[in-house]
């Protein structure tokens, strides 16, 4: 029921009847706790907003000129452990346009997990995310489309890992190439809807082809090799669903797992 007695905000009208001065804001979900504070000129929004949680904890702070967010937003948001992982947003015309970047707080080290730049909402050129040491580890390409059209992998010295082209921002789809460290391509895999098809090569890392097994079209057995050419996998395919797996090490059967419809473990020897 409606209770007259809830104040959702409290500030001061001009003669106009505009909002004016400093205003609170408080929260929709527990009435007696502020969520925002401000100040409006001439009924819009302007300067620096600040918003806070359910505790009285700053989440987060807005800059707005004339009613627009303008310039940069910060948003802060606890976790479990008692980090704070920080987002720096820009804005220009009230569209996110310009620089992004997450970064993780914890003691008094920074820790940056992803950067990026955008236009009007959208992410253009590359969506970066990073080693807890700083190193690049992936590269997400968008190319001024919603969705990103192409993924980079990296191992943490710097060198590439992977490729992959991407369907609808996120699934596997076409080639996907995986790379041993000194640069030699390991495997070639062609993909569909993120479902594995074909195997067109594996190599060790001195660049020679070594055997990928009986896998085609998602049916079959697939070989699988350290960066010495060494076995240590052969899984079993069917309609591109792994069912079963067998693990070695040193040339000896090290253990077994068989995999439900959805690729869980179900038993293993």
């Amino acid at each position: 029921s409606y209770d007259e007695k809830i104040v959702s905000e409290i500030g001061k009208l001009d003669k106009d009847f505009m909002r004016t001065g400093t205003w609170k804001i408080y929260s929709e979900y527990q009435w007696d706790k502020v969520s925002a504070i401000g100040t409006y000129s001439n009924g819009n929004r302007d300067g620096t907003w600040t918003e806070y949680d359910l505790r009285g904890n700053t989440v987060g702070t807005t800059n707005y000129v004339k009613g627009s967010r303008e310039g940069t937003r910060i948003k802060l948001k606890k976790t479990d452990s008692g980090a704070t992982i920080k987002t720096t947003e820009t804005w220009l015309n009230d569209k996110q346009t310009g620089p992004y970047k997450e970064e993780f707080l914890v003691e008094d080290k920074v820790l940056i997990m992803k950067t990026a730049d955008y236009k009007n909402f959208r992410i253009v050129g590359d969506e970066i995310t990073y080693y807890d040491d700083g190193n690049i580890a992936t590269k997400k390409t968008y190319n001024g489309a919603y969705d990103a059209t192409s993924r980079k992998y990296y191992y943490k010295t710097g060198e590439i890992k992977a490729t992959e082209n991407l369907k609808d921002g996120y699934m596997r789809d076409g080639k996907f190439t995986i790379y041993h460290k000194n640069g030699e391509v390991y495997t070639i895999q062609e993909y569909e809807d993120e479902e594995l098809l074909n195997v067109i090569t594996t190599n060790d890392s001195s660049g020679k082809s070594l055997d990928t097994g009986t896998f085609s079209n998602g049916n079959g057995i697939l070989f699988s090799y350290d960066a010495e050419g060494n076995l240590n996998e052969k899984s079993k395919f069917v309609n591109s669903h792994e069912t079963h797996s067998s693990n070695f090490q040193n040339g000896e059967l090290v253990y077994e797992e068989f995999y439900d419809d959805k690729e869980n473990a179900i038993r293993w020897i």
